[in-house]
């Protein structure tokens, strides 16, 4: 839509990359190697965890994906970067992990394995992306969490500290599924069916989630609230706006610095004073139904259509996304447009959004002033209408009057 968006296929893969960067974390290996009585020993690196099992999986079908996997990322290149998606996976952490003075390590659990795939780091501006947004959001995850669990058992939390059991022995087979489903969904990639992989984004994503929900991203009591899910989603989101930023100014993160910088843009409505116009049951259904609808089209508008940014939260009130600082003036103005006549000609302008755009931000926290700031906006939401409204039109013409911008004159009606 947007046509000075460009790199579309970019940004997709990098997205990709990002989503499944940490992959290795679900497996049964990474919950025993960061536990307290076995977090000091030697055992296979995380990002290596596709290349381990391609060599060093017991399990037949295991390997096999693994290989087939493997593969397919290293055969997908990232158009004039010169590096592959599998680039994206093994370099997030830098070289910290793979060489020990200077020659690549060689680990000694699960099983003696020495990587083969590794070479030499590219560090190129979008594995340093990668690398960075992947920090980035674990830091603003974790705080100062540390305290490692036991091999006996390891805990997941709830944000309001109700803890159940990690099931690492399923972990296996769900990381077979996550295979599967990267292959289906890359299989025959090329440049000229970047189209068909945006159409199956979303699905792609719910199905992730399911795998991904099953354990941790860091194991750490304190930090053991966020899913691998969470991070997954908010590192690739955050490399998504980071490589668009990169392509329009040539800037990327600074890792010096430790900071990234992003907008938060967020559309609103009066949800509770739409559904309270319906008596009947299935009336509040329906609208509850519309507006979900409205929803969903909202997100493949800003994450699909456009490749924007991703949203971050919802509510019945509100979606807010993370976009580039590079959001500019022109854009918020084409998007909210956008959205204006998706509620015009689907709810007639019954009921209004409300936009609310930041300046460029450093932490995701200050998302609690841009739900605020929009609560303000929708009490006010008649003064904010981008273009003539559908029941406006829709009443012109029955009652032989015209209309202008805003409610119609009163004194026509009561004469």
């Amino acid at each position: 839509m947007l046509d000075d968006i460009e790199n579309k296929e970019k940004i997709l893969l990098v997205e990709i990359g990002a989503i499944i960067h940490d992959i290795g974390k679900l497996s049964k290996e990474f919950v025993i190697a960061h536990s307290t009585e076995e977090k000091s020993k030697e055992w296979v690196y995380h990002t290596l965890q596709i290349e381990y099992d391609s060599e060093m999986a017991d399990d037949e079908e295991l390997k096999k994906l693994a290989i087939k996997l493997l593969d397919l990322l290293m055969e997908i290149k990232i158009p004039q970067q010169n590096i592959s998606l599998y680039d994206t996976i093994i370099w997030h952490h830098g070289e910290k992990k793979y060489y020990t003075d200077k020659k690549l390590n060689e680990y000694s659990k699960p099983k003696k394995f020495k990587p083969q795939t590794v070479g030499k780091n590219p560090k190129n501006p979008i594995t340093e992306i990668v690398n960075y947004t992947d920090s980035f959001d674990s830091s603003e995850d974790r705080g100062n969490a540390s305290e490692s669990q036991s091999i006996c058992k390891t805990y997941k939390s709830s944000a309001f500290g109700n803890e159940n059991e990690v099931e690492i022995d399923i972990l296996t087979e769900e990381r077979k599924k996550v295979y599967r489903l990267i292959i289906n969904y890359l299989n025959g990639y090329s440049s000229e069916n970047i189209d068909k992989l945006l159409e199956k984004r979303r699905k792609f994503f719910e199905e992730l989630k399911i795998s991904f929900s099953k354990t941790l991203g860091m194991t750490a009591r304190g930090a053991n609230d966020v899913l691998l899910w969470d991070h997954s989603y908010m590192s690739a989101t955050f490399a998504k706006v980071s490589v668009i930023d990169y392509l329009a100014t040539g800037n990327y993160p600074d890792p010096d610095s430790k900071k990234i910088k992003f907008k938060i843009f967020a559309v609103g409505w009066d949800y509770f004073g739409f559904i309270n116009q319906s008596q009947k049951i299935p009336d509040i259904i329906g609208r509850a139904k519309m507006i979900e609808k409205i929803k969903q089209e909202i997100r493949e508008l800003i994450e699909r259509d456009c490749l924007l940014g991703n949203q971050v939260y919802e509510d019945n009130n509100g979606i807010y996304f993370v976009v580039p600082y590079s959001f500019d003036k022109e854009i918020e103005d084409k998007i909210k447009r956008e959205i204006f006549k998706k509620f015009n000609l689907k709810l007639k302008g019954i009921i209004l959004p409300v936009f609310e755009c930041t300046e460029e931000i450093e932490t995701i926290v200050k998302i609690t002033r841009v739900i605020d700031e929009i609560e303000k906006k929708v009490v006010n939401a008649h003064k904010h209408v981008h273009g003539k409204l559908k029941w406006m039109e829709e009443w012109d013409g029955r009652m032989g009057w015209k209309s202008e911008k805003g409610l119609p004159n009163l004194q026509k009606i009561a004469s």
